[in-house]
């Protein structure tokens, strides 16, 4: 009866080394799998080419947008060298649509055809007199705001007006060739604001056009807007 308590005594002591025997067991074929997992993922990584993240707008023809979607194109996948030119060229077709999708429609994707897109897509878009005829068709077509408490109106057409100027001098192009345009945005703007404006005007030197900072005056005026 004694033998028999002692030989309980000392299973149960010996019991709690399993589990812990077992548990490490398991945290080592964890560990063994994590790292062979790891191993075939690394020889996969070497054998494919890591494709860059797009985050560029479709392209649908704008000569307005041209530069912009270009700069991020040639950036992100043109001047890419883990990339094919066949590689490229499916990205670029992917990233348009419109007019200038129709400009790659029927190219089959291949070296050769990535190079005569290119040329293509810049013969029609990328021409500066296009590009300025586009910011300045746009400062023409503006849309009128009459209300004074209209602020988002009145901020859409600030941004307007700024995003052309802004992009016709990027082009170097003189304020002499588009001045004459920016007159007639007074006739757009409600008239208790050109009136303030006119009356600041007053004693000042007369010019023969509105420049871009009296612009900017007029939508600033009483701080109605940022």
């Amino acid at each position: 009866m004694f033998c028999s308590k002692i030989q309980i005594k000392n299973l149960s002591k010996n019991n709690p080394s399993v589990p812990s025997q077992t548990k490490l067991n398991v945290q080592n074929d964890s560990l063994n799998n994590s790292i062979n997992g790891s191993s075939v993922n690394s020889n996969r990584n070497v054998n494919s080419v890591r494709l860059p993240k797009l985050q560029i707008d479709k392209y649908f023809g704008d000569p307005c947008l041209w530069l912009e979607f270009w700069n991020k194109f040639q950036n992100s996948i043109d001047k890419n060298e883990t990339l094919t030119k066949v590689d490229k060229f499916s990205y670029l077709k992917s990233l348009l649509g419109g007019v200038a999708g129709n400009v790659v429609n029927g190219f089959t994707l291949s070296d050769d055809n990535y190079d005569n897109a290119l040329i293509l897509l810049k013969e029609r878009f990328e021409r500066e007199e296009i590009v300025v005829n586009a910011h300045m068709s746009k400062l023409l077509n503006l849309y009128p705001v009459k209300d004074s408490n209209n602020i988002i109106g009145l901020r859409k057409l600030f941004d307007i007006c700024k995003i052309q100027i802004r992009s016709l001098e990027s082009l170097n192009v003189t304020f002499g060739t588009y001045g004459h345009l920016l007159q007639p945005i007074l006739k757009l703007l409600p008239e208790d604001l050109v009136l303030d404006f006119n009356r600041k005007q007053l004693g000042k030197k007369r010019r023969k056009y509105i420049r871009c900072n009296g612009i900017v005056a007029i939508f600033k005026n009483r701080n109605r807007m940022p």
